[in-house]
């Protein structure tokens, strides 16, 4: 279905940024001092701020990658191919931890993408903890994201 992740990716954030309701779109947010780099966030408004995981295959490490970062975001997401769900499900189902609930689901194809599984109505942001709260945000701003002043040379 998809040649590529950033071939993924890049079909992804054009659909999003086409809903009406959508935030600011951000690509590769992260910092190698912080040992973690989300695919893709939505930042709605500094209490709504969405993070997307996306993969083509290793479906283990994209529910790593997920669980590793819900404290940084109001709500977290997977993307992964339509093709792709009975082995995601596979995966994801088999998985033992207890914050896998919190995340949500999305299906993408060539022309669309579906929510299966919202993620949790509960923020999973670490309100009580200005560094989780304040890192997204931070990063952002002083530009640690695909088209920021601060990106990783290896960002394609």
């Amino acid at each position: 279905m998809f040649n590529s992740e950033r071939e993924m990716q890049d079909l992804f954030v054009s659909l999003l940024k086409k809903k009406k309701t959508g935030g600011l779109i951000f690509e590769e947010v992260g910092n190698r001092n912080f040992f973690f780099r989300t695919d893709v966030v939505e930042y709605k408004n500094r209490n709504e701020i969405v993070g997307y995981e996306l993969k083509l295959k290793d479906f283990n490490k994209l529910i790593e990658q997920s669980i590793y970062t819900l404290d940084f975001y109001d709500k977290s997401y997977v993307v992964i191919p339509e093709n792709s769900k009975d082995s995601f499900m596979e995966v994801f189902n088999k998985y033992k931890h207890y914050n896998k609930d919190s995340i949500g689901i999305i299906l993408i194809n060539r022309e669309k993408y579906k929510i299966v599984k919202p993620a949790g109505r509960e923020s999973t942001r670490k309100y009580k903890d200005k560094w989780y709260c304040t890192l997204v945000p931070d990063l952002i701003i002083r530009g640690y994201h695909k088209d920021g002043i601060n990106r990783c040379k290896s960002y394609k």
